[in-house]
């Protein structure tokens, strides 16, 4: 990166702080009682990428749609009344933060010579 020239003088910089960006993980549990007989469900979620779902325990297949839904369709169906448990695994990258006080960039200190 270079700089501006300023009062006739100038350098050259090289901003090195170059981490790859932040990914969280997180897993969330929902446990539920099929009103009806179900052969696939959907759950609302917008925002992080799925990376997998298992239904009772199991792998199940899924899809998410630009809705916001996901869309989970169990190895096995679920019969009307039964209770049963999803586990959802989700990721999300998060922008590369300094970790200093001070955010990358020029900042304005009021001296205006």
């Amino acid at each position: 990166m270079q700089l501006p020239r300023y009062l006739g003088s100038g350098y050259d910089s090289t901003y090195g702080d170059r981490r790859p960006p932040c990914t969280n993980a997180a897993r969330t549990t929902l446990t539920g009682r099929a009103t009806q007989a179900l052969n696939r469900f959907d759950l609302d979620l917008l925002g992080p990428s799925v990376t997998s779902v298992k239904v009772n325990g199991v792998s199940a297949r899924w899809t998410t749609t630009k809705q916001g839904e996901l869309v989970i369709t169990p190895t096995k169906a679920l019969a009307r009344g039964s209770r049963f448990v999803v586990q959802v695994g989700v990721k999300k990258s998060l922008p590369n933060r300094s970790t200093d006080s001070f955010p990358p960039g020029l900042v304005r200190d009021g001296d205006r010579r």
